[in-house]
């Protein structure tokens, strides 16, 4: 698998978690449900920064699903063809890694445990992940890429820090079309991420409870790796998200969040975000500028920055 399918990925993961920083922003015009949300509201700017963490995993578990095609690559054309796998590129600093084809459910088979300190922290990661190749006859052990038309991925990722911070989050999506031509694919599935993080530069904690859902994202391979959006599709995110902010301005809530990302051609999407008293409603492009906090930098160290 190449690597431009694995900035694919990348860019597909900041788009599979709502990008909160779109420009040319709209309110919302229905005061008689909800009130009009102002996008400089501070308690929303701190939701938006506490949403940055299930942006970030979930581009770590999209890389994981791609890099996992590459796993068995090695497999495939290792001589002999090993049993149980060597290791990948990104897992390359496991302290345990075991990769196996089950005949049975036509899935290959990873699970994984590793660590890496920084300091006085300390980031234990557990991966337990599936993956299966589809060609137009069907599941197959070993995928050719001119005949690829189709993934499968499961994966369970959780990562503790001896800060208190954590991350519990789990996935199951289905890629189908042109994949082997960067060509039109069509994207479905589901996350969940439970997150509990403490911010590096300020303040304040964030405890998350989202479960996200992807219908019929139609995309271009070759244009979204370019930094284009999907043509079309719905991303659908539901759950909790808690603040605590300490320090010369205290700030505590915790409320029950719906966002809705509707893909709308011209590399456009439309964002309706709400929680219970309160709708946001804006527009913005792909192309939109991402910042990574240092949690997520951490995150990629111990992936020895194959991601």
């Amino acid at each position: 698998m190449s690597k431009k399918l694995i900035v694919l990925l990348l860019a597909l993961g900041v788009l599979i978690i709502v990008s909160l920083t779109g420009c040319d922003k709209d309110e919302a015009t229905n005061p008689d449900e909800k009130l009009v949300g102002d996008i400089n509201d501070p308690q929303f700017l701190l939701f938006e920064e506490a949403m940055d963490a299930p942006d970030e995993t979930s581009e770590i578990m999209f890389g994981l699903m791609f890099e996992f095609l590459d796993t068995v690559d090695i497999i495939h054309t290792a001589a002999p063809p090993p049993v149980n796998s060597p290791l990948s590129p990104l897992l390359a600093e496991a302290d345990t890694v075991f990769v196996v084809y089950h005949a049975g459910s036509q899935y290959w088979y990873r699970t994984a445990q590793f660590s890496e300190a920084t300091g006085s922290d300390t980031l234990a990661l557990t991966l337990e992940d599936s993956l299966q190749f589809l060609h137009a006859i069907g599941p197959v052990q070993w995928p050719d890429s001119a005949l690829l038309v189709g993934l499968n991925h499961g994966a369970l990722l959780t990562i503790e820090s001896n800060t208190e911070d954590t991350v519990e989050a789990a996935q199951w999506i289905s890629l189908t079309g042109d994949i082997a031509s960067e060509g039109d694919v069509t994207l479905n599935g589901t996350q969940s991420f439970g997150i509990f993080l403490t911010d590096d530069a300020g303040p304040c904690s964030f405890a998350l409870d989202i479960a996200t859902t992807a219908t019929n994202v139609l995309l271009n391979i070759a244009h979204t790796d370019s930094g284009g959006c999907p043509s079309a599709g719905v991303l659908a995110q539901n759950g909790t998200v808690g603040i605590e902010c300490t320090g010369d301005t205290t700030v505590s809530f915790s409320d029950t969040w719906t966002i809705t990302q509707t893909f709308t051609g011209n590399d456009q999407y439309t964002i309706v975000a709400e929680n219970s008293t309160t709708r946001w409603t804006y527009s913005g492009s792909c192309a939109d500028e991402q910042t990574k906090s240092t949690f997520a930098q951490r995150i990629r160290q111990v992936f020895n920055e194959e991601l």
